[in-house]
Formats: C-alpha cells, structure tokens, sequence
C-alpha cells in the first residue's frame, strides 16, 4: 500500500471544514454564497480524487493523521471509497443548491459544510475506532439543525441515535475482543446499523422525521446512507452466515412493507419517508449477496437510489416553499406555473424506482440477477417493492401537479439555481445509465474483495473489524 502522491482526501474533507469556520464569521448572504462555491469545489476535488485511484489499489492519504503519528493510516482510498466521495459531495451540492431561502443564517451554511466534512470523512476512513468517532460527531451538525429549526416533536430521534451509538460502540469493543462469540459483534454493529437506518424497531422514527424536520437536514442526514457504509466495512465481510441472513430478512420485509406504507399516505412528506426506508432497504439487503454480480448491484443501487432521492426529496423542499403544506389528499394542478419543477419531480422519482435507462435500473438488474438464483425471496421482494414504489411516483405526480385548474403564476417557477441542480443530477443519473462502466466496474472490484475477506474469514476465524 501507498501514499497519494498528492493529498486528494485532506483537500476534499479540509476544505468545507475551512467554509463551514469561515461561515461562521460572516454575514448570512456571504455564508449562503460561500457555502455554495465550497460545496462545488468539494465536488470538482472529489471527482479529481476519484480519477486519481489507479485500479484495484488501495492508496492513504500523506496528511493522514495517524500516519502522522506513527500508526497505521484511517484516510484510505480504494475501489469502494472512492466513488463514494464524488456520490456524497453531489448530494451536499444538490441539496445547498435548492435550500429554500427562507430564513438564511450563517449557521445553516456553517452546519451544512460541517455535515459534508464529517460524511466524506466518514467514506474515506477504514479505521474502525475513527469509523466510530464520526459516527458519534456526524449526529451534531443534524442535531444542532434540528435545534434551529424549532423542531419539538422528534426527542425521540435522539433517543434511538443515542441507543444506536451505544450498540455501535459495544460491537466495536467485542469485535476487538478475540475471545467474545463472533455472532456478538455482528449482532451488536447490526442492531446498530438497523436502528440508524430506521428498520428497528418498527420503523418508528424515520418517517416522522421526514414528515417535521427541515427537509433539508432530513435528507442531508438519511440519504448518504452511513449505516450502509458501516455494514459493508464491517459486518458484510466477516460476520457469521447467521447475521447477514437476519440483515438480508429484515431488510425485505421492511422493503415491502414500507413501499406499502407509502402507497397509501395522505401527506407528501410521510409518504417520501415511507419511499426512502424502502428503497435504503433494499440496498441493505443486497449486502446478503454471495454473488460478486449481486454485491456490486447492491453497492450501485445504494449509489444511483440515495441520489435520486435527495434529489426527489428537495423537489418537494421546492415544491413546499413555492405552496406551503402539500397534501395528498386532492389534486393540487399547477403543472402550467412550475413546468420544471415538475419535470423535475417525475423523473427523479423514477429514477428513484430504476426506471430503464438510469443508473438505477443498472444496480437494480445486477441485485437481481445475481442473489435471485440462490434466494428467490430477493428477488419477489424487489420486484413488488419496486412496483408499489413506482405507483407512489406516479400517484404522488398526479396529485401535486395535475387534475385541477389553478391560475398560471410564473412567479412560482424554478430559480436559475434550482434548475442547474436538478438539471446536473438528472443528467448524472441518466448518463451513469447510459454509459455504466466507469462506476461497475469499481463496484464489481469492492464486491469481488469483500467476499474474498468472507469466504477467507467464514472458516474458523472470529469476528474482527475489516478495518486495520
């Protein structure tokens, strides 16, 4: 293993730690525009940093911390981090882009950056006690915005956060302990995992997260998907055949039940939470997969269902800010007044489902066809949960844009910004459909390593973080 022969990965988590102090100390329309040139800059970096990883090699960082201390280096770049960077500083951009502007702060941009630092931090490190610590610190910056926005009704997501951490925490002690039973560790980073995701206990809440906190701060905190990343670094590769099939269980039954769920919502907001847990259920289940084809579909799928739902996510941020409450239970009309926004809503929604030609249905297709031979459940589960969640798309459009007459107000259209975010991430998601191989071929690498380490592991050996 080698160093970077430039330091890509301090520049891409430095640089919105350095935006979001400077945010601090300025007034808040500095702070929004700082904060949106730091997010598009992170991008570029991270799209350099990603070109920059020969193939199948693993390179650390020369500004690493520990390296600098003597010790074995927690900045990494590898065939699985590497996309992930450009994948989380999109969603940032996206997100900062579309924030409606109604109350701007300069700690709304300084916690915004903040987050971003934390989550590529997050994607770039496989120590496992680092991979800990940013855990804990990525919950502040969402909590804090949390306390900004007045949001009274959701101590209760900091009570399954803090449960969440506390198991995270146990399991990383009894992975490090050789003579504590392999299925304790397992189980104890899988309950974490579970809960952090909102598929334990019984869903309880992330869809009301979704339904009163900012949508910004909800989308920013559940899209990048940080459990997933846990899982895949520390419990897919070598925990015991008992703990992924619970992992793989789990994840189906909630896929299924949640796209039920969203079927039939009443408000826009619930019905969005309802389609997240769904479709971040199913990139956890394709974790299950003993298939290089299967794994590597799932890790795509994690990438191309987490953007199109922020993107999906924001639309109806936009969408709220122009009409104030949306509501399911009526058509709202007003396709005349926001064309774009519209437009905008419907495709990201399908792309959200896999909707051939994007990059979705890639991931969705090779999760298929790689688990659906040796598990036929995953395969029934997919297809029906992939269904109903396209019914919801579909309904939630007729609803929100169509089916009334309401009074032309150009007023209501999308601002330039707007409509550059949502036109770039379609447009990254419809390419990545068209030309997959740049991305694939890095899953299928990640995939083919991880289940090295577990048919390697499986044997006898006890259960021990992958991350040294």
């Amino acid at each position: 293993m080698h160093a970077l022969s430039f330091p890509w990965l301090s520049l891409v988590i430095g640089i919105p730690a350095l935006g979001s102090l400077a945010c601090w100390r300025l007034d808040p329309e500095r702070a929004w525009r700082t904060g949106l040139l730091v997010t598009l800059l992170a991008l570029v970096l991270s799209v350099a940093t990603w070109a920059a990883l020969p193939k199948g090699q693993t390179l650390w960082d020369p500004f690493d911390p520990l390296a600098a201390l003597g010790l074995a280096p927690c900045l990494l770049l590898d065939d699985l981090a590497a996309p992930l960077l450009p994948f989380g500083a999109l969603l940032f951009a996206v997100t900062a882009f579309t924030l409606p502007r109604t109350r701007p702060t300069r700690g709304q941009s300084a916690r915004l950056l903040l987050a971003e630092a934390i989550t590529l931090a997050t994607f770039a490190c496989q120590n496992d006690v680092a991979l800990g610590v940013l855990w804990v610190i990525g919950l502040l910056p969402f909590d804090a915005e949390l306390r900004a926005a007045h949001v009274e009704r959701l101590r209760g997501v900091r009570v399954y956060m803090a449960v969440s951490t506390l198991l995270m925490i146990a399991g990383l002690i009894a992975a490090r302990r050789p003579a504590a039973p392999a299925a304790l560790a397992g189980g104890l980073l899988l309950a974490a995992v579970m809960i952090r995701k909102g598929i334990v206990p019984l869903h309880s809440w992330m869809p009301g997260l979704f339904e009163r906190a900012p949508l910004g701060a909800a989308v920013l905190f559940s899209t990048p998907q940080i459990g997933t990343y846990l899982a895949i670094r520390m419990i897919a590769p070598t925990a015991p055949a008992i703990v992924l099939t619970v992992l793989g269980t789990l994840s189906l039954v909630t896929a299924v039940y949640a796209a039920g769920l969203a079927l039939v919502q009443k408000d826009a907001r619930r019905a969005f939470g309802w389609l997240f847990m769904s479709q971040s259920a199913l990139v956890l289940a394709g974790l299950e997969c003993t298939s290089v084809t299967g794994l590597a579909g799932g890790l795509s799928l994690w990438i191309s269902s987490s953007l199109a739902l922020a993107g999906f996510g924001m639309t109806l941020a936009v969408l709220e800010a122009r009409r104030g409450h949306v509501s399911l239970d009526r058509y709202s009309g007003g396709y005349e007044s926001t064309p774009m926004l519209a437009m905008s809503f419907v495709l990201l929604g399908l792309c959200t489902v896999g909707f051939p030609g994007t990059l979705g249905f890639v991931g969705a297709e090779l999760l298929l066809d790689g688990s659906v031979q040796a598990h036929p459940q995953v395969g029934i589960a997919a297809v029906v949960a992939t269904v109903l969640n396209g019914i919801t798309v579909v309904r939630m459009f007729f609803l929100l844009f169509c089916g009334a007459r309401a009074p032309l107000r150009p007023e209501l259209r999308l601002l330039p910004r707007e409509h550059a975010a949502f036109a770039v991430l379609v447009a990254a998601l419809v390419l990545g459909g068209l030309l997959p191989r740049p991305l694939l071929d890095g899953r299928g690498r990640a995939a083919m390593r991880t289940l090295e380490t577990r048919r390697a592991l499986r044997a006898a050996q006890p259960f021990s973080s992958s991350a040294k």
